[in-house]
């Protein structure tokens, strides 16, 4: 079972490592010409893709995917704004 954290009002206190997933999606746009994608499993198991081109292995230790989630909660990231948009743009 995959706990959706935006979904829920309150964060977990403790979770399992093998039901995290930490995904980084970036669409061609706004000046940047080409995606990437890089996706982070809590045992460690990893990719990174560019430009929809073929999967690169990433090995990732648990002690540092630990890490990561205790700075995103640190840092109050889940307390942001699902989606942001541009009102003006400056010229």
């Amino acid at each position: 079972m995959t706990t959706n954290l935006s979904a829920s009002p309150e964060l977990p206190l403790q979770y399992s490592l093998k039901d995290v997933t930490i995904s980084i999606l970036h669409q061609p746009g706004q000046g940047i010409p080409k995606g990437y994608q890089v996706v982070i499993e809590g045992d460690g198991n990893s990719f990174y893709t560019h430009n929809n081109g073929p999967k690169q292995t990433l090995s990732v230790e648990k002690k540092t995917v630990l890490e990561l989630i205790n700075d995103f909660y640190q840092s109050h990231f889940f307390e942001l704004a699902d989606t942001y948009t541009v009102k003006n743009k400056c010229s």
